[in-house]
């Protein structure tokens, strides 16, 4: 009789091969594959995309797990909407272990004590080409992004995104650090930072631009607690922030590192305001026009060192919210007054003349009805 071949050696090489390997990436869409994004949501396995078709969708308490990609069909945030409608924070993400990505999606009417746009608990997020508006914490900062505990390789990115008019704040790094890249914050109105950096972990805040946003007893951006933070080629303009802890930026022991920064026309006791032995370093920056002076107090003594100057800027078009820069502005380094440039968009029209022809707070209000 003709012995049979042993099939078990092959049967174990072929379930071996299987375990090994990778599980394909799903795309899931919605609302074609599911009726809602957070049925998409929880559909989706690790390393899957929920993408996202155009329109306006109405949800909440939407809850992000670990390696997903959550985007809208198009990567822009005019595409999808997702409104809040004051009921909850939209989003909230807690102890993933994989890094989670959102793109081209606006967040809007969240509610919530804080972090009403969305809250991150030891996460590793990025959120890219985002806007953040209107969203609303009612206890405490902010009312957009709350980051809690995220540091080393959770350490979130947010870049290239648009925050505006959220309650309390845009973005705070409440016990962890953080980089904020090439974004725009504009019009916000209240009590507490639109950029706060509350621990000591590093924080880079690079190519951004605040303006408009008016903040009584609160400043533009804070720093506590021996904060490791970067600021760099940012533009602050047109904004006011007064108080005893008023000033653009304001820092509670700890010690920024500011380049390529612009501040113009800003309403403010203080431009920059350090306290409780904090210092500031300031490296090619421009301070102008600013209500309260400009290089003053604790940084007095650095106009004219490391090419820092104080100079009109000459934006294209503050009225229209076009903060780049004329062609003659002698923050661009073409013009032989810096080697680097100072803030955070370059040239964008030909050469102009400053539109502002008096410093005082009615006139600077007057370029923004």
């Amino acid at each position: 009789m003709k012995a049979r071949p042993c099939l078990a050696p092959l049967a174990a090489l072929l379930l071996a091969l299987l375990i090994l390997s990778p599980v394909r990436a799903a795309t899931i869409h919605v609302p074609a594959d599911q009726p809602t994004i957070a049925a998409g949501l929880d559909a989706a396995a690790e390393g899957d995309t929920v993408l996202i078709a155009c329109g306006t969708y109405y949800e909440h308490g939407l809850t992000l797990t670990s390696g997903l990609t959550v985007r809208s069909e198009t990567g822009d945030p005019d595409c999808v909407t997702i409104d809040g409608q004051s009921q909850d924070r939209v989003m909230v993400c807690e102890y993933q272990d994989l890094e989670i990505v959102l793109e081209g999606i606006t967040f809007t009417h969240g509610y919530a004590d804080r972090g009403a746009g969305i809250e991150v608990k030891s996460s590793p997020v990025t959120v890219r080409h985002c806007r953040f508006a209107e969203n609303d914490a009612y206890f405490t900062a902010p009312g957009a992004l709350r980051f809690l505990s995220c540091s080393g390789d959770e350490q979130p990115v947010i870049e290239s995104c648009l925050f505006e008019s959220n309650g309390n704040g845009a973005i705070l790094f409440a016990s962890g650090g953080g980089e904020v890249r090439d974004c725009t914050f504009l019009d916000h109105v209240g009590p507490r930072p639109v950029l706060w950096f509350y621990s000591n972990k590093p924080g880079l805040v690079s190519g951004c631009v605040f303006a408009r946003n008016l903040l009584d007893d609160w400043p533009v951006v804070k720093c506590n607690s021996d904060a490791d933070v970067s600021i760099d080629s940012c533009t602050f303009v047109g904004n006011r922030s007064s108080g005893s802890i008023g000033g653009i930026i304001y820092g509670y022991g700890c010690a920024p590192i500011l380049t390529g920064c612009v501040f113009a026309f800003n309403d403010t006791p203080e431009v920059i305001n350090m306290d409780y032995n904090g210092r500031v370093d300031l490296y090619w920056c421009n301070i102008y026009g600013n209500t309260g002076g400009d290089w003053a107090h604790v940084y007095e003594d650095q106009l004219g060192v490391d090419e820092n100057i104080s100079a009109d800027p000459l934006f294209c078009d503050i009225a229209g919210r076009d903060y780049s820069l004329c062609s003659n502005s002698p923050c661009l380094p073409a013009n032989g007054i810096v080697s680097h440039l100072i803030g955070a968009l370059d040239a964008g029209c030909g050469d102009c003349q400053s539109p502002v022809q008096s410093m005082s707070w009615g006139a600077i209000k007057a370029l923004y009805r």
